[in-house]
Formats: C-alpha cells, sequence, structure tokens
C-alpha cells in the first residue's frame, strides 16, 4: 500500500511539474510566453487588473476590392473589471457585404488551452442581431457577435483573432492607436496595398518608425511598437491628438473620397413624386425661408423614428423614399431624407426675392487637433450631419437626432464638407468664446424682486444660430440667464448685437426674492449662465479626479458675472471671501464690496486652453464652489 501512495504522489508531482512547464508557444508567429514574461518584468502582474500581451491589427487592401481586416489580441486577466472587458467580447458588423471568421477563441489557465488549443467551442461565437434594429427590418443584415471566452478564471490568459472582409469597399481608413487601455506588451500595425495603388499613412509622434516589405505586386507597411504603455486616463475623444499613433487610408486623396461619398448621398437622397408632394403640402404656406427649412425637418423627425446604429457599417445609405416608406432611419438615411427633402423645395422666397437654398451632408470632429490632415478618411469619431445654407450664407446644422444649432456649432472642430473635397479643421471661431452677464437688482422687504442687465455671449457661446433656427430672442436670453438668478422671470429683452459670432441683450424682469429664513436671513445664490464655462468642458474633464494622466482637450473660454444690488432696507450679514487663482491654466477670482450702499459681486472665470490638471482642476474647482455664490442679507438696520 506504501508503495500504491508512493506511486500516486509521484504521478500528481510529475502532472504539475509538467503543467508548470507548459509553454503557451506561438500563435500567427508571436511567441506568447516571451510576451508574458515581458508583462512580468515591465509592468508586473501583482497590482494590474489586466495587461495587454498582444494588440496586432492587419489590414489588407485587396486588389479586387475586398478589404479584410485581422485583429488579433492577447490578455493577461487578473481582475472581474478585466473579464467584462477582454473575455466577453462583442463584435458588429454587417452581414451584407461582408464576412466574419473567428479563427481563436481560448482561455490560457492550469497549464493549458480551454476548451482545446485549436477547437473553438460551439456554444462561444453567438450572433445576435442588435437590439436597436430589431423592428427594422430593412437593417436585418447587421449582426453582433458575441465571442466568449471558456474556462474563465483568474488569472488567465485570453486569445482572440478575428478576420472581417468587406467585399467591394471602396477604401480602407482608420487611426491605430498603439498604447491600450491597460498596460500593453506589444502593439503593431500592418497595411498591405497593391504596388498600382496610391495610399496614405502619417506616423504621429512617439509611433515607431515602419518598414516595408514587397511581395506578389503589393507591399505591407509594418508599425511596431514594443511596450507602448497605457493610454493616459480618462480617454479623451481623441486620443491619437498626444499618444503615439498612426493614421491611414487607402483612399487617393479628399477629392476622390469626396467625389465616393457625394455621388452615393446625392443618389439616396433624391426623392419621388409622392414625398415632394408631402414636402410641398407642408410648405406652401409659409413664407419665411427658415421656417420653411424647420418645417421640412420637423416632417422627417415626425415621419421617421431614429434608429440608433452605427451608421459605418453601411457604404451607401438607403433612399429617402425607402426611409420615408417605412418610418425610420439611421443617422446616415435620415440625413439624406432630409437633404432630398430641402432640394425639393429649389429656392425659397423672401423680402427680396428668391434665395437659394442648399443641404449637404457635413462631418464633424469630436476633438479640437487637426491630426494628420493630409490623410484622407472617415475618422470614426466623425459626426455626420447636415449643412443648410439659406440665402446669402446663412448657415444651419442639423444633426440625425434632430436637432438644429447655428455655424458656432461647427466652430472649434475638425470639419469635413464631402462636396467641398478638403477638410477645413476649424480650430477656432475668430472670436473669443465669451460669456457674460452684468445685473442689477432691485430688492425689496415686503414684494419680489425686479432685475435688468445686459446678457452677452459670443463664439462656440453665440445662441444666433439657436435664434435663427426658431428660437425667440426671450427664450435665448432665458437660456443664457440659466441660474445666475434662480427662478427669475425675464419680461422683456431688446438686442444690442446680433450677428453669428455674439449676441448682446439688454433685459429686465422679476424674482420672486430668497426665501426668509426664521433668523430673518435671506440668502442670494448667483448660479451658472445656461451654457457656461463649467457646463462647456469636455465630457472626459471630472472634477473628482485628483489624479489625470491623459491630455487636456479644452478650448480657450471666459465667463464674467456681475450683481449689483442697492442695500436700503438691508444688512450683509455675510459675503463670499475674496478668492484669487491665477495659473497657467486660467484664472478664477471671486469679489464681494459694499460702498455707497451698493453690494457689487462679481465671479469670473477664464480659461487658457493650456496647464496642467492640478492647475485646471483649481480654477475650475473654485468657480463651481458653493460658498463662492451665497450672499446672506437680513431685513433692516444699516449696511
Amino acid at each position: 500500500m506504501k508503495t500504491l501512495k508512493w506511486l500516486a504522489l509521484a504521478a500528481l508531482l510529475l502532472i504539475a511539474t509538467a503543467a508548470s512547464a507548459a509553454n503557451m508557444g506561438t500563435s500567427a508567429g508571436f511567441d506568447l510566453d516571451a510576451l508574458l514574461a515581458t508583462a512580468r518584468s515591465t509592468y508586473g502582474l501583482d497590482t494590474q487588473d489586466a495587461v495587454v500581451l498582444l494588440e496586432d491589427r492587419e489590414v489588407i487592401q485587396g486588389a479586387n476590392g475586398d478589404i479584410t481586416t485581422i485583429v488579433h489580441r492577447v490578455v493577461w486577466i487578473g481582475s472581474a473589471v478585466a473579464i467584462r472587458s477582454y473575455a466577453d467580447l462583442r463584435v458588429p458588423w454587417n452581414q451584407a457585404g461582408s464576412q466574419l471568421e473567428v479563427e481563436v477563441l481560448r482561455t490560457w489557465r492550469d497549464g493549458r488551452w480551454w476548451p482545446d488549443a485549436g477547437q473553438i467551442s460551439e456554444t462561444a461565437v453567438v450572433e445576435t442581431l442588435p437590439y436597436a434594429v430589431s423592428h427594422a427590418d430593412d437593417y436585418t443584415p447587421l449582426r453582433e457577435t458575441m465571442l466568449l471566452h471558456d474556462g474563465i478564471e483568474l488569472p488567465c490568459v485570453v486569445e482572440t483573432r478575428y478576420i472581417i472582409t468587406r467585399q467591394n469597399a471602396p477604401a480602407a481608413s482608420g487611426v491605430f492607436v498603439f498604447p491600450q487601455r491597460d498596460p500593453t506588451v506589444r502593439a503593431r500595425l500592418s497595411v498591405t496595398v497593391p504596388d498600382d495603388r496610391t495610399w496614405h499613412a502619417e506616423t504621429l509622434p512617439g509611433a515607431p518608425r515602419p518598414t516595408v516589405n514587397t511581395s506578389a505586386g503589393a507591399h505591407t507597411t509594418v508599425w511596431d511598437m514594443q511596450s507602448p504603455g497605457q493610454l493616459g486616463l480618462p480617454v479623451t475623444a481623441q486620443p491619437e491628438a498626444t499618444e503615439p499613433a498612426v493614421v491611414y487610408s487607402t483612399w487617393q486623396d479628399w477629392e476622390t473620397l469626396g467625389a465616393v461619398f457625394t455621388a452615393a448621398f446625392d443618389a439616396a437622397a433624391h426623392i419621388g413624386p409622392a414625398l415632394t408632394d408631402s414636402v410641398t403640402a407642408r410648405t406652401e404656406h409659409l413664407a419665411d425661408p427658415v421656417e420653411k427649412v424647420q418645417a421640412v425637418l420637423d416632417f422627417v423627425a415626425e415621419s421617421t423614428r431614429n434608429i440608433h446604429s452605427d451608421w459605418r457599417l453601411w457604404d451607401v445609405p438607403r433612399s429617402a423614399d425607402r426611409t420615408w416608406e417605412t418610418a425610420y432611419g439611421n443617422g446616415w438615411d435620415r440625413l439624406a431624407l432630409a437633404a432630398g427633402a430641402l432640394r425639393a423645395l429649389a429656392v425659397v422666397p423672401t423680402e427680396s426675392g428668391a434665395a437659394s437654398l442648399s443641404a449637404n451632408p457635413v462631418f464633424l470632429g469630436e476633438g479640437m487637433a487637426a491630426v494628420a490632415p493630409t490623410v484622407p478618411r472617415l475618422d470614426p469619431s466623425w459626426e455626420p450631419a447636415l449643412n443648410i445654407m439659406v440665402g446669402d450664407g446663412e448657415f444651419l446644422v442639423w444633426t440625425p437626432n434632430g436637432s438644429l444649432h447655428g455655424v458656432t456649432y461647427m466652430m472649434g472642430r475638425p470639419t469635413f464638407v464631402p462636396s467641398l473635397g478638403q477638410p477645413e479643421f476649424m480650430t477656432s471661431s475668430g472670436v473669443d468664446n465669451l460669456v457674460s452677464a452684468d445685473l442689477k437688482l432691485t430688492p425689496t422687504v415686503d414684494e419680489g424682486w425686479s432685475w435688468s442687465g445686459t446678457l452677452t455671449a459670443q463664439g462656440d457661446f453665440s445662441p444666433h444660430g439657436a435664434i435663427f433656427a426658431g428660437k425667440t430672442l426671450n427664450e435665448a436670453a432665458k437660456d443664457m440667464l440659466g441660474e445666475m438668478l434662480p427662478d427669475a422671470d425675464l419680461d422683456a429683452c431688446t438686442p444690442r448685437t446680433f450677428v453669428p459670432l455674439g449676441v448682446s441683450v439688454a433685459c429686465k424682469g422679476t424674482l420672486a426674492g430668497p426665501e426668509e429664513q426664521k433668523n430673518g436671513t435671506v440668502r442670494l445664490t448667483v448660479g451658472d449662465p445656461g451654457d457656461g464655462v463649467l457646463g462647456h468642458r469636455p465630457h472626459d474633464i471630472h472634477l473628482y479626479e485628483s489624479e489625470r494622466s491623459s491630455a487636456i482637450m479644452l478650448p480657450a473660454m471666459a465667463q464674467d458675472i456681475t450683481v449689483r444690488l442697492p442695500l436700503d432696507g438691508f444688512t450683509v450679514v455675510r459675503l463670499p471671501a475674496t478668492v484669487i487663482v491665477n495659473n497657467a491654466a486660467g484664472h478664477c477670482t471671486v469679489s464681494a464690496k459694499v460702498a455707497d450702499g451698493w453690494l457689487v459681486y462679481r465671479r469670473s472665470v477664464s480659461l487658457t486652453g493650456a496647464g496642467t490638471w492640478p492647475e485646471l482642476r483649481a480654477v475650475l474647482l473654485e468657480a463651481g464652489e458653493g460658498r463662492n455664490r451665497d450672499i446672506v442679507l437680513k431685513a433692516g438696520g444699516d449696511s
């Protein structure tokens, strides 16, 4: 019996030794064990949620017009958060004109591959229909394939490799950022293009220099980066503006891209007699050109529901007639329908005669920087919209979700109008981005208060486009006022300046007045304008984060609020303390002074668009601090 026990123990030891000595081996030419060893020595695994051992993308432009994209990813996982990010994947693609092939989907744990080194589990690849198109039959070719790794236990290594092939695609373009959301050991991009095809690539600062290999009528350009690190957090809308990246495109030039896109869009935007009659019936009784435009856009919004699917999965939009007939459309299709309906108006009447009307698609970038402007492409982050021009140059921008904006909506953003061929990287509106208010309050002890003053908004804050698009001056002024005077009513306003890049109005109104507390005091809180500096910051700027490693993409802007009130019949109980914050990111000043029977409160904040995160955070925290906004008064006595 003792002999049998020793033999069993020896067998277990041999199994354990074999498991510990087992190797992941190579995959598609990559040594996975060497990558894991580098992860341990470079980043350490004990403190990481995940480490990306390999992020590899191959893009192959075939001579027959097919475009093949191969995604190969290997990740060491050490936490439940990472499981959700890397082990349960969703791959969107379009079955109409594309094919998806999953080559590798496996998990390395306990010295072996699960479920198998060379076979994929039958339940690991699940093809689903995106919920957004479940009641939109024309979009049923859209697929969202779930890739589910079996055998997950912490820690483990997951490997995924899949291929998407698009048939007869016009060109390929994209942005590859080398650092990933988690520390990365190796990131590689390769682009293969036929020798007779013009293409473009720009290697951005920090990215590796490429190598080129040639074979059989094609050449392959490879960018291979060892230990690129991790994306700065929080991830910005445009990481390629500051991180090592490559922008590539197999489009010949911007003009070719624009011509192909414009031809497809114009064909889709052509409308038939029935739709033309409906547009005419909706607009023939209207005289004002902007009212006609608004009526058409309202007609599109009311007659079709918006399908929230990725427009980039379709090479061309559906016809406008089909979108109208089915009463639904994605952003791409609704833009074509709106353009066709507006073009059916041809010209619109004005007081001085007929004014021309044009409606063309435009793409608006999320970021601020002009990254690789010589590389023709449609960036994944670009937002499609409709650029509408009425008369001699009054611009409107309509987005597929149904919102209408003025020209300032395009300011400070990379802009590409396909019909013009070349992009315009407008990084400034040409004027300061400023919102300001100079208000006078007239308080009374027993009755409501009154107020008057001037509201100004210019640059990116200008409400001119909203007013031109149908909002009344009073409504725009009320939006500008925001919460500067909580619960204030606006009775009347008169424009002082009214141009696209700036609006200034003189206003007056009433205020219920702060509620008197038990101790006889009243608290006046001076809040923010409707669209001020704090509300205008990008979504990735979170003031609750004391540390930040990503770049700050923020335009220069300013806000200045002054409130004056006579102190007849009131005593000052408490005023905000004087605040002065001044650094490279900007400044914030708060002051409240009493002189000659008047209280003058002023809060000013200005951002330069530069500076470090601690500097910017210091300015914004003071700008939003509650104690800097409260004025406490008490009825009776001298000030």
